[in-house]
């Protein structure tokens, strides 16, 4: 859903007059959805979230964007900025460990025979 919703949200899609015509008489719905997945919940998630499960990467990516954009690469006295590298190593350890346990799915009938 959180796919949907940032698609839709995307300038490309209000710079078409039509579409945004028919999104805004629709905007009792957007609302609720966009609620349901506000950025601050979702991070929450994904910070809670264990394995198996199938993260929306995007998140993650405009989560080390942030961190890149927001802290400098050296403190004022010239050293790496310590906070900044362990911020984007959290991200990195809880991809791999998403990455670490397969999510499998049992079929309940052989769809061959």
């Amino acid at each position: 859903m959180y796919e949907i919703i940032s698609a839709i949200d995307s300038p490309e899609i209000w710079k078409l007059s039509t579409t945004a015509t028919a999104l805004e008489r629709k905007m009792d719905i957007w609302d609720r959805a966009q609620s349901l997945i506000h950025k601050s919940n979702i991070r929450y998630s994904f910070q809670n979230l264990e394995a198996p499960a199938i993260p929306y990467v995007g998140d993650f990516l405009s989560h080390l964007t942030e961190i890149h954009e927001t802290y400098p690469n050296e403190t004022k006295e010239g050293y790496m900025n310590m906070t900044k590298l362990v911020s984007i190593y959290n991200i990195l350890a809880k991809i791999r460990y998403l990455q670490k346990h397969p999510y499998c799915i049992k079929s309940s009938r052989n769809p061959f025979g």
